[in-house]
C-alpha cells in the first residue's frame, strides 16, 4: 500500500481460515502498526498516512498473523544546507550537509542532491558536499534536489590564507625575528585542568602588537587579549581556568633583534611541594622558564623565609599567599613578593605571614640557571634540632638546655640564638662521635637555623696510650693498623675491642732504646698488644753520649790509672 499525502487513508481486509483452508466467519482480528509516525491503523484495518517512510501493518487472530507493507512517500517541500556559513583554508577541506524535508517538516529519506560551487577558483565541491579550499576569498556553494532543481539551498564559504602557525611547547621560550609589520602566528595546546594560562613576551628591542585568542587566529577586532606597542618591556596576557584546546598568538611590528615568546599552561602537576626547612636541590630552568613550588605555613609562624642559592646563572624569585604567582593582563599580580638579580642567591623574608598555602615561582634569567636550591622556612621564633642515629652500638643523647633526650632519632625546637650542647653516652659499644652540623667528640651548636646532627655508636673501643720515658728521644708508631699512634705527637688512640695492635719503636740520633714497659716487655723493635681493656705501653729512650777521656795535662798521676785493655785507659776513681 502506498500513500503520497498526509491523512490519506485505505483499508486492509483480513481473512481467517482453519487448518483445512476453510474461512472462519466472525473470527476476532487485532490490528497493529510497526511505526505509528509513518502510518496508523484502526481496529477495523483502516490505515492512515502520518509521515514519510515505510512501516508494517499486522493483523493477528489467535496464534496466526499476517503483515503488509505501507509506504508513505511525500514530495520534498524544502532543502537546507548546514552549516550556512563555513570557513576553510587553502588546501584544506570542510564538509557541508544537505537535508530534504516534506511539508510537515519531516526529513525525506533517500533524497539526492547536486552540488555546485559559485567560484571553483576559490573552492571546489564534490558530490557529497566535501569542500576543498583553492584560493583566499568568499563565495557560495549550492545544493539542489536531483530531479527538481527548484528545491535548493546555498551556503557561504570563506577560504582563508593558509597561515603558518608555529607550535609553542609549554614553558619553552622561542626567539622570534622578522622584519617590521610582518605577522607571525603561534599556538599552544592547553590541557584540561589548567588553572592558569600565561602568554609572555620578553626583551623587546623595538615595539610590537600582541594578540591572544582561543580557538582561532586573532584578528585586529577578534581577540581575548590585546596589548599594543609596548616598548622595551615585558608584556603578559593571562587567563584563569582557561578552556582546554588550542590558543593562538599573533605578533606584529617587531624589529631586527627580535623578541622572546613563551606560553605557560599551569596545572596542579606543575607545583612541587616543599617541606619546611628542607632544601630542594638540583633545581634548573632555561631562560625565562618558571619553576613553581608551594609550602603550607602553620598557624603561629612569625617569619617565613624563602631562599635560593648555589648553582650558576641568574633567577628571579616570587612568592604569593593563597594562590599561585600569576601574570595578569599587562603585569604581575600586585600581592606578591619579588627579588631579582644577576645570580641565584635570592631571599624573601615575610614577617607574621598569613597561615595557609604560599606559592613560589622561580624564573630563569637571560641564560637560565642550573643546580640551584630552593628553601622555604616557616618559623615561630625557634628552629628544629634533629639528631639521627648511626652505627651498630646504642646509647642516649641529651641536650643542655633540655629538649633533646632520646635513644633514637628525635627532634626538638630551640629559640633562635640558643647555644645547645649535646652529650652522648654509650650503653652498648662505644660513642664514636658527631657529624653533620657538629663534627667530632663534642658538640656545641648555635641555633641560627634548622640544624641536623648525626651521632654514631659502634663496637666497644679501648684507649691505647704510649708514654715515653728516659733521658733520650725517639718515636713509637702503630704499624698494624697503620697511623693512629704516631708518638711523636699522637700518643693515644682508640681501637676496637679484640684488635691486635703492633707498635714499632725508633730511637733518635744520640739516643738508644732501653726497653718496653707496661703492656709490653723486652727490648725488641716491635710491641704487640691485644686491645681488651684500657692499655698503656711505656717506651724508654736514654742518651748515648760517652764519658770524656783524660787529657795529657790531666793532673791525675799514672798510679791512678790501670789498664782495662790495650789502647784504652780509665781513671781508678
Amino acid at each position: 500500500m502506498n500513500f503520497t499525502s498526509i491523512g490519506e487513508s485505505a483499508g486492509f481486509t483480513a481473512t481467517v481460515r482453519d487448518q483445512g483452508g476453510n474461512v472462519i466467519s466472525g473470527a476476532p482480528v487485532a490490528w497493529s502498526t510497526e511505526n505509528g509516525s509513518v502510518a496508523t491503523v484502526s481496529d477495523n484495518g483502516t490505515v492512515t498516512a502520518a509521515g514519510n517512510g515505510t512501516t508494517q501493518v499486522t493483523a493477528t487472530s489467535g496464534s496466526a498473523s499476517a503483515s503488509a507493507s505501507v509506504t508513505v512517500n511525500l514530495p520534498v517541500a524544502t532543502v537546507s544546507v548546514a552549516p550556512t556559513t563555513i570557513r576553510t583554508k587553502e588546501g584544506e577541506q570542510a564538509q557541508l550537509t544537505a537535508t530534504a524535508k516534506d511539508a510537515t517538516g519531516a526529513v525525506v529519506p533517500g533524497a539526492a542532491f547536486n552540488w555546485n560551487s559559485g567560484n571553483p577558483f576559490m573552492v571546489t565541491v564534490d558530490g557529497s558536499g566535501l569542500l576543498t579550499g583553492q584560493n583566499p576569498g568568499t563565495t557560495f556553494v549550492t545544493a539542489s534536489l536531483q530531479g527538481d532543481p527548484s528545491k535548493s539551498a546555498i551556503a557561504t564559504v570563506i577560504v582563508d590564507e593558509n597561515t603558518p602557525v608555529t607550535e609553542l611547547q609549554d614553558g619553552v621560550p622561542i626567539t622570534v625575528t622578522d622584519n617590521v609589520e610582518v605577522d607571525r602566528y603561534f599556538k599552544i595546546s592547553v590541557p584540561s585542568g589548567t588553572h592558569q594560562l600565561q602568554v609572555r613576551l620578553f626583551e623587546q628591542l623595538g615595539s610590537a602588537d600582541f594578540w591572544v585568542r582561543r580557538g582561532s587566529l586573532p584578528t585586529a577586532s577578534q581577540y581575548d587579549c590585546f596589548l599594543p606597542e609596548f616598548f622595551d618591556s615585558e608584556m603578559f596576557c593571562s587567563f584563569d581556568n582557561p578552556q582546554a584546546g588550542d590558543w593562538f598568538v599573533r605578533l606584529k611590528g617587531f624589529v631586527e633583534g627580535g623578541v622572546d615568546l613563551a606560553a605557560y599552561a599551569l596545572t596542579n602537576g606543575d607545583f612541587t611541594q616543599l617541606q619546611n626547612g628542607v632544601q630542594l636541590t638540583g633545581v634548573s630552568a632555561g631562560r625565562y622558564v618558571s619553576k613553581h613550588f608551594r609550602i603550607d605555613v602553620p598557624t603561629g609562624t612569625t617569619t617565613l623565609r624563602i631562599a635560593t642559592g648555589d648553582g650558576s646563572g641568574s633567577l628571579e624569585l616570587f612568592a604569593r599567599q593563597g594562590a599561585p604567582v600569576v601574570f595578569e593582563y599587562g603585569g604581575i599580580t600586585s600581592d606578591f613578593q619579588h627579588r631579582g638579580g644577576t645570580t641565584t642567591n635570592r631571599t624573601i623574608e615575610i614577617p607574621n605571614p598569613t597561615p595557609g598555602p604560599w606559592w613560589i615561582a622561580v624564573e630563569g634569567g637571560p641564560v637560565g640557571f642550573t643546580d640551584a636550591y630552593v628553601l622555604a622556612e616557616a618559623t615561630d621564633g625557634s628552629y628544629p634540632l634533629s639528631v639521627t642515629w648511626g652505627g651498630t652500638g646504642s646509647g642516649d643523647v641529651f641536650s643542655i638546655p633540655a629538649g633533646i633526650d632520646c635513644v633514637a632519632d628525635c627532634t626538638a625546637q630551640f629559640p633562635e640564638g640558643t647555644i645547645v650542647t649535646l652529650e652522648a653516652n654509650a650503653t652498648s659499644g662505644s660513642f664514636y662521635g658527631f657529624d653533620g652540623d657538629c663534627v667530632g667528640s663534642a658538640c656545641q651548636i648555635t641555633m641560627d637555623g634548622p640544624k641536623n646532627v648525626g651521632v654514631y655508636f659502634g663496637p666497644t673501643r679501648h684507649t691505647l696510650t704510649v708514654a715515653k720515658l728516659g733521658t733520650g728521644t725517639g718515636t713509637v708508631v702503630s704499624v698494624v693498623p697503620p697511623g693512629p699512634i704516631n708518638c711523636g705527637t699522637a700518643c693515644s688512640a682508640d681501637f676496637t675491642e679484640g684488635l691486635t695492635v703492633v707498635l714499632n719503636r725508633s730511637a733518635a740520633a744520640g739516643s738508644t732504646f732501653v726497653g718496653w714497659g707496661g703492656a709490653c716487655t723486652g727490648t725488641g723493635i716491635i710491641c704487640t698488644v691485644t686491645m681488651n681493656s684500657e692499655t698503656t705501653v711505656y717506651a724508654t729512650f736514654n742518651t748515648t753520649s760517652p764519658s770524656p777521656l783524660p787529657q795529657p795535662d790531666d793532673p791525675a798521676s799514672e798510679s791512678d790509672i790501670v789498664p782495662l785493655f790495650r789502647g784504652l785507659w780509665l781513671p781508678m776513681n
